[in-house]
C-alpha cells in the first residue's frame, strides 16, 4: 500500500484503467445483506471505483483511504454528482486501521473492501470492522487477481514466469501481503468470535465450469488496454524506480514477449477473464 502513498503514483490512470466491478457483484451482496440501507463505509476506497456504485443501495456512503492522491481524484468525481447524491457521499483521508477514529461504533450497516485488504493488519481490521458494524451488519470484501488469456495457455505461462517468478523481472519486488491476492483470499481468517455466516466464492476461469456473481470479462482486450492496465500496479513504479539506470518500460518488455510468443499485434482482441473471489460475513449480535 505504501506504493500508492509515492508522490509519482498516478491517480487518474489507476480511475481510468482499473477494471470495474460488475453489477451482479452488488446485487450477491445486497441479497445477502438483511439490515436497513443507512450507511455504508467502503475501506480502502481508492479512486472510489467501488464506492460511487453504492450510492444505488445507501442513503449515506463513506469512503476511507490513506492516500491523499486516491481521495482527492475521488472528490473531484463527487463534485460533478447531482446535488442530491454529492451530498450523500463523502471520504476520508485515513488508513483501514484508525476509521474508529472518523466512524463512531455500531453506525454501518455494511463495511465493504474493494481490492484492498491485502494491504492493512487484519488482527486490527477485523476488530475494527466489528466495533463499527452494527450487530448483524454485513462485511464484504473482494479482490481480483491474474487476468487469463482464455485462447493463449503459453501466455499464461509466461505471465506468471515473468511476473512471479523470473528475478530478473518482479520476483524479487512483490511485497509478501501478494500471497493474499495469489491464493484469492484463502488464508485469510475471517475470526468466528466476532462473525457469522461466512460465506463466499472463487473464481478460476479455466478451473470453473460455472461463472459466480463476481465475473469480470473482456472480449476485446488490447495491446494498448494490457500496457495501460499493467501500468496502474504499484509494483510497477517499484520496478521502474529501481531500475531507472536501465532505461526500459517493464511494461513494453512483458507485452512484447507476449506478442512475440503469440502473434499478436496491435490490433488484435484478445479474450480475457480475472480470477476473482468475494467474501461476506455478519456481525454477530450478541
Amino acid at each position: 500500500m505504501s506504493l500508492y502513498l509515492n508522490k509519482s503514483f498516478n491517480a487518474n490512470n489507476y480511475q481510468s484503467f482499473r477494471p470495474t466491478y460488475p453489477p451482479s457483484l452488488y446485487e450477491c451482496i445486497m441479497q445477502y445483506h438483511r439490515l436497513t440501507r443507512g450507511t455504508v463505509v467502503d475501506i480502502g476506497c481508492g479512486t472510489g471505483i467501488a464506492t460511487f456504485p453504492l450510492l444505488k443501495y445507501f442513503e449515506k456512503v463513506i469512503g476511507c483511504d490513506p492516500s491523499a492522491k486516491m481521495i482527492q481524484n475521488a472528490e473531484e468525481q463527487r463534485q460533478v454528482l447531482e446535488d442530491v447524491q454529492k451530498h450523500r457521499i463523502e471520504f476520508k483521508i485515513i488508513p483501514a486501521e484508525k476509521i474508529s477514529s472518523v466512524i463512531p461504533d455500531k453506525s454501518a450497516d455494511m463495511i465493504v473492501c474493494a481490492e484492498a485488504i491485502q494491504w492493512v493488519d487484519h488482527t486490527i481490521f477485523f476488530e475494527t470492522v466489528s466495533k463499527i458494524l452494527k450487530p448483524g451488519g454485513t462485511l464484504a470484501y473482494w479482490m481480483y487477481a491474474d487476468p487469463i488469456f482464455l485462447d493463449y495457455p503459453e501466455a499464461n505461462k509466461l505471465f506468471r514466469t515473468f511476473v512471479y517468478e523470473d528475478p530478473k523481472y518482479y520476483a524479487s519486488y512483490w511485497p509478501p501481503e501478494m500471497q493474499y491476492v495469489r491464493n484469492l483470499g484463502k488464508t485469510i481468517v475471517i475470526p468466528k468470535d466476532k462473525f457469522q455466516d461466512i460465506t463466499g466464492e472463487v473464481y478460476n476461469p479455466l478451473d470453473c465450469d460455472k461463472k459466480t456473481a463476481f465475473s469480470i470479462a473482456q472480449n476485446d482486450f488490447t495491446i494498448q488496454k494490457l500496457k495501460n492496465w499493467l501500468r496502474t500496479w504499484s509494483i510497477y513504479l517499484k520496478w521502474q524506480e529501481a531500475n531507472r539506470d536501465a532505461n526500459v518500460d517493464i511494461t513494453d518488455l512483458l507485452v512484447g514477449k507476449l506478442q512475440e510468443k503469440c502473434g499478436w499485434d496491435d490490433n488484435t482482441k484478445i479474450r480475457i477473464e480475472w480470477q476473482t473471489c468475494y467474501y461476506l460475513a455478519r456481525n454477530r449480535t450478541t
